[in-house]
């Protein structure tokens, strides 16, 4: 959440936690004063982020231009702009926006409705899992926090938030399922996520968690058309 007015943070930091411990929902929120703050943010976590509430009216960025620069950069997440002036939101449709609140205090009925919707619709978005079956252990995970996968001989290591499993396996068939998700074959032992991609050489990829993985020249080729597409979007 980015806003100018420290007020303006708590009550809505506050009053999201409150629905999410009434709703049974697991979140977490962040809060920024100012949109340069918060791209120095998104900058890591860019990919798991889920829902990105920003003031319209801040000073040096407003919230329609940080919204422009956040799809620019790839950002795939909800937007819901916070407003004293409702026909300053109707811009945020350009940059597709899901709602727009005009800040109305605690009184507003209809803050309730739109997060649990915007909660509801981005829990729709990614419930995609898939399963992967260790020795003695299957493990149940959402595509969307799959970073990469890395492989040492038969052994396939699939890589997600701060976590990672091993299972039997050889990349060309992990390839071939993961390949309509976007994943891309970063070199023989390595398929990476490109959301995950942290810094981009023509030589090597810095993943978000540090692994660095180097590049051949038709992988670096692809690489850099995904991460293109991506901020395109």
């Amino acid at each position: 959440m980015c806003d100018d007015e420290p007020e303006v943070l708590r009550e809505y930091e506050a009053r999201i936690n409150k629905l999410g411990e009434k709703h049974g929902l697991d979140l977490s929120v962040k809060t920024f004063n100012c949109a340069d703050q918060l791209f120095f943010y998104m900058e890591d976590v860019n990919a798991v982020v889920d829902i990105v509430f920003l003031d319209i009216s801040m000073p040096e960025t407003d919230g329609i231009t940080a919204a422009v620069k956040l799809r620019k950069n790839g950002y795939k997440g909800e937007i819901i702009f916070l407003t004293k002036q409702s026909d300053k939101a109707i811009k945020g449709y350009d940059v597709q926006a899901y709602h727009f609140i005009v800040k109305a205090g605690e009184d507003d009925p209809s803050f309730e409705r739109i997060f649990i919707n915007v909660a509801s619709h981005v829990q729709n978005k990614t419930a995609e899992y898939i399963t992967f079956q260790g020795i003695g252990e299957s493990r149940n995970i959402a595509i969307r926090d799959i970073a990469y996968f890395s492989v040492n001989r038969r052994i396939v290591s699939v890589h997600y938030g701060k976590e990672s499993f091993e299972f039997y396996s050889t990349m060309e068939k992990v390839e071939s399922v993961m390949l309509e998700y976007g994943f891309i074959r970063a070199q023989r032992s390595y398929l990476v996520n490109p959301d995950y991609i942290r810094d981009f050489t023509a030589e090597s990829i810095t993943m978000h968690d540090g692994e660095i993985i180097s590049l051949s020249r038709k992988n670096s080729k692809q690489i850099r058309e995904a991460i293109n597409r991506k901020r395109s979007v």
